[in-house]
């Protein structure tokens, strides 16, 4: 997702925080998988975190406990997405600033970054959860339905 040899990023300059593509990317994943842990048959859950490892493993667990046999196999595609994104920002906050806390640079060891394959990543991932969100969705309300 991350790896590329077409744009330097600078993280001095902000360049990779002001480009739309890297808003996508860190603010859809996390809140896609928001609704997917929301939208289940238990009590509402809400994440008092932005670790996007730990909130997919959640989501995944309550597709994966939805949907049964038929869970989508593209599920294990998101994974590795999910792992590189983890490497380079486990809090999900590196790619929103361009320091942390403490003043140090964010993204300070990731030099390049293919915004194109990222943006492409993120627009495939997007399409996959609200697809399985509006289904998810779909059933909650016919089950309030009957």
């Amino acid at each position: 997702v991350l790896s590329a040899e077409t744009r330097v990023i600078n993280t001095a300059s902000n360049a990779v925080n002001d480009h739309p593509f890297s808003q996508k990317a860190s603010g859809s994943a996390a809140l896609l998988l928001r609704p997917a842990t929301r939208r289940t048959f238990a009590p509402p859950f809400t994440p008092k975190h932005h670790r996007l490892k730990d909130l997919w493993v959640e989501a995944k667990g309550l597709i994966r406990r939805h949907y049964g046999e038929d869970t989508p196999p593209e599920i294990d595609y998101i994974d590795p997405c999910i792992e590189e994104f983890h490497e380079h920002d486990p809090e999900s906050f590196s790619f929103r600033y361009p320091t942390d806390k403490k003043g140090n640079l964010n993204l300070g060891g990731l030099s390049h970054i293919n915004l194109r394959n990222l943006y492409e990543t993120m627009d495939r991932l997007t399409s996959f959860l609200d697809c399985i969100g509006g289904d998810l969705g779909q059933k909650l309300e016919s089950m309030s339905d009957h």
